[in-house]
């Protein structure tokens, strides 16, 4: 009697187990996402149909509050998040002059308004977008590229990998 007793609460503990569904999402979890974003309501960037990307909640892979839309869904789940200055706020103290004689000869002669430069700043590698060449000097924008925008982000939870 009282292994039919342990059997029967064995069987309704697997059964509530199995009623919760499929794992949720949270913090650390390693999970697979189909993605977009949008800026000023035009696609900006997304993952392959059908090819999802790998990502790990809270590691900072995107934004943070996109990052958290992410937790509490399963796979099969959507979530659409707006994220305002995604990438931070735009900076007036981001742009700098600095001499053309600052660029290797290549590079100057392809120095052109819009163009994307790399460089480095306080030790770190960078990427900076040429505001304006006269004069000697060029004007570079250090902002992230989004930076000062709102993001709208959408999701498809196609797996946790854990």
């Amino acid at each position: 009697m009282r292994r039919a007793r342990v059997l029967a609460l064995c069987a309704l503990a697997a059964a509530a187990a199995c009623s919760r569904g499929p794992a949720r999402a949270k913090a650390g979890d390693k999970v697979r996402i189909e993605y977009a974003a949008y800026v000023d309501d035009k696609l900006f960037e997304s993952s392959e149909p059908g090819k999802p990307v790998d990502l790990t909640i809270g590691a900072g892979q995107l934004p943070a509050p996109a990052e958290r839309s992410l937790i509490g869904l399963r796979p099969g789940e959507r979530a659409d998040v707006r994220v305002p200055d995604a990438y931070g706020a735009y900076d007036p103290k981001k742009i700098e002059e600095v001499p053309v004689s600052a660029f290797g000869p290549d590079l100057r002669k392809q120095l052109a308004v819009g163009k994307v430069v790399l460089g480095t700043r306080g030790g770190q590698g960078v990427e900076a977008v040429v505001k304006k060449v006269a004069g000697g000097k060029v004007t570079l924008d250090f902002n992230h590229r989004l930076a000062g925008k709102t993001v709208a982000f959408r999701f498809l939870l196609v797996s946790i990998t854990k």
